[in-house]
């Protein structure tokens, strides 16, 4: 899923990768540091559907 995210152009697909990984790094050290970053970058993308996606999880993995 991690390639799907870097690789992938696709709105619907970034959308439900970001989905994906965010709920799994919730319970993942690892994952929710190598992910952050990269949702902070989503975040200030010009597709807002993905950015606000981004922003929520950001906000929520930071809030545990």
């Amino acid at each position: 899923m991690k390639q799907y995210l870097k690789n992938s152009k696709d709105w619907i697909v970034q959308n439900a990768t970001i989905e994906t990984l965010a709920i799994w790094a919730d319970d993942s050290e690892n994952l929710k540091t190598w992910l952050v970053p990269r949702l902070e970058k989503f975040s200030q993308g010009d597709k807002k559907s993905v950015a606000k996606r981004a922003e929520k999880w950001i906000s929520k993995l930071n809030d545990n």
